[in-house]
């Protein structure tokens, strides 16, 4: 029934759209300006115009995106950080733009030989924690909403080991992955880049596009045209990224990535 509603606001919406727009059309021809364009052609324009005018941002997101597409998103890979026999990296610091945790993994021995088993990385992890917890003879007692914030994790230690640090500043990690945020009216770029602290060196940089939807709720076609799911979510435009390709080319393991 919801579909039926939506298929009958749509079309009426674009009968009404033909409608003004031929009118529309017809009051424009009166001005020099117009007089000149062919009136089949006029006519179209207007309604075309009016049709889409509810949806002009994706339609420039769109555009953007296939741009993108076409010219950015190629990776780019300029060296290979070192690895010892295991295919391990010496250590690795990653900023809350790019990557995020769980604290749960620090709060019993089980959960952080998971962790540990999941990095190919030899002395420590640096990375924000989401979450924090108590623990009382030996057991998890409560979850706090608190974040413990930017960790060093060491994984060279048989037992459950970490220390808070302040933010990336303090990052002591050989490799680091670091992003940069650049914010357009119509899109979000995160420029991403690997680096290597002990040589200063530039291993690869990657790129996320993000399509973000300023005030959705707002707008026509969110409000008369119910363009948006059952759960609320309206349509947008799905971002673009290659830096997890990256990521798991430079150190051979992959992450489910929680994104902030």
């Amino acid at each position: 029934m919801y579909g039926l509603m939506v298929i009958a606001l749509n079309v009426g919406y674009v009968i009404a759209s033909i409608i003004a727009g031929f009118f529309l059309s017809k009051l424009l021809q009166r001005y020099s300006p117009f007089k000149k364009f062919p009136k089949a052609l006029l006519t179209t324009l207007v309604i075309l115009a009016i049709a889409l005018a509810p949806f002009y941002d994706i339609l420039i997101q769109k555009g953007i995106k296939t741009y993108y597409e076409t010219f950015k998103m190629k990776e780019q890979i300029f060296a290979y950080p070192e690895k010892d026999s295991e295919g391990r990296v010496e250590s690795l610091g990653v900023d809350r733009d790019y990557m995020t945790e769980s604290a749960g993994y620090l709060s019993t021995q089980k959960d952080f030989s998971h962790f540990k088993k999941a990095y190919k990385v030899r002395d420590f992890i640096e990375v924000y924690m989401n979450d924090s917890f108590s623990i009382k003879d030996g057991k998890v007692i409560q979850n706090f909403k608190n974040d413990i914030g930017y960790t060093r994790i060491h994984l060279n230690k048989s037992n459950i080991e970490y220390e808070k640090i302040d933010g990336i500043k303090d990052f002591k990690a050989r490799y680091q992955v670091i992003t940069k945020i650049k914010e357009h009216y119509f899109y979000i770029e995160k420029l991403i880049s690997f680096w290597d602290k002990k040589k200063n060196t530039l291993l690869a940089k990657g790129l996320e596009v993000d399509f973000p939807v300023k005030d959705e709720e707002s707008k026509f076609r969110y409000r008369f045209l119910h363009w948006h799911g059952a759960n609320g979510i309206g349509v947008n435009i799905l971002r673009l990224r290659n830096q997890h390709n990256i990521f798991e080319k430079l150190f051979n393991f992959s992450r489910n990535f929680s994104r902030i």
